[in-house]
């Protein structure tokens, strides 16, 4: 049996990289239901908010400020 596991990646205006860190994430050979994406943001300011706050299946925590 898999353990569950969580990944929690932390951004600051990494807005160009992220669509490849999530593609490589989400191919990932674990199974979905034993897997958790945390994105803790760090009040990045060059989209990266808006294009994380678009997707599905991660938990998404913005720095107070």
């Amino acid at each position: 049996m898999l353990p569950n596991v969580a990944i929690i990646y932390l951004c600051y205006n990494n807005g160009l990289y992220l669509p490849a860190v999530f593609e490589s994430l989400r191919a990932l050979n674990y199974p979905v239901e034993k897997l958790e994406i945390i994105v803790v943001d760090n009040n990045s300011t060059d989209g990266s908010q808006q294009w994380l706050r678009l997707q599905t299946g991660i938990t998404y925590m913005p720095s107070a400020k």
